[in-house]
């Protein structure tokens, strides 16, 4: 069950190598195909969640979705399909995340030039289970890749800072962790937006190179989960 949720962030060691592979790029013009939905459990904390922020946020209507919008800027272009929106460099090429055979992931982008041997990227899973909360879901990833994570490539992982937040007018969370990639040995962070909606749970995964991190985190990193819109 664990190992399903997990994708999001096992793919991060999957996509450390794809700035580099024209195989895995695909058109932009397919990227519009409508996201169905996947079925997997997560590990259960003690107590379920109220993902939702208030009754309010519930019944969101279309015209308050709209005015949540916020503006992406000139150089970003948005991917849409029937869940969610979330904008991304328009210099970032689409990874076919079908080689990955798993339905969760939804979408994902990579910086075809890296300045090293790591492609900054950003995928987005979605997991129609919404029982557990951002915290829960990122304290059982961090549990699980620190015992385990080596053998998915992700070496040395550790939990550096976790922030609760509110996104889309649910509870969510930012995750933010490092571990050193095997294939590579560059030493990378990756922030996880966690966010469980009303029919599903979203995670928008960033992951770059220390270094790289450090320079986008307040910019490309900002605009990307500013820009994430969900239209349940």
């Amino acid at each position: 069950m664990l190992k399903k949720w997990m994708t999001a962030v096992i793919l991060m060691g999957l996509l450390s190598a794809c700035g580099n592979n024209s195989s895995t790029e695909k058109k932009d013009d397919t990227a519009k195909t409508p996201a169905t939905s996947a079925t997997t459990t997560t590990p259960a904390p003690a107590e379920p969640a109220d993902n939702s922020k208030d009754s309010a946020a519930k019944s969101t209507d279309d015209s308050q979705a709209s005015a949540d919008k916020k503006e992406i800027p000139a150089d970003f272009k948005t991917y849409e399909n029937e869940q969610f929106n979330v904008s991304y460099p328009k210099s970032w090429s689409t990874y076919d995340s079908k080689q990955l055979n798993n339905p969760m992931v939804k979408v994902a982008f990579y910086d075809p030039k890296p300045t090293g041997n790591f492609a900054t990227n950003i995928n987005v899973t979605m997991n129609a289970d919404t029982t557990y909360s951002a915290k829960d879901i990122a304290d059982s990833s961090t549990k699980m890749l620190e015992e385990k994570g080596e053998e998915n490539g992700m070496a040395n992982y550790k939990q550096i800072d976790y922030k609760d937040m509110d996104h889309s007018g649910f509870k969510a969370g930012i995750s933010t962790s490092s571990y050193t990639s095997t294939q590579t040995k560059a030493d990378i962070i990756l922030s996880q937006l966690i966010i469980p909606a009303k029919k599903n749970t979203y995670v928008v995964s960033f992951s770059a190179t220390k270094e790289d991190y450090e320079k986008s985190k307040d910019t490309v990193l900002k605009d990307i989960i500013d820009s994430f819109t969900i239209k349940e």
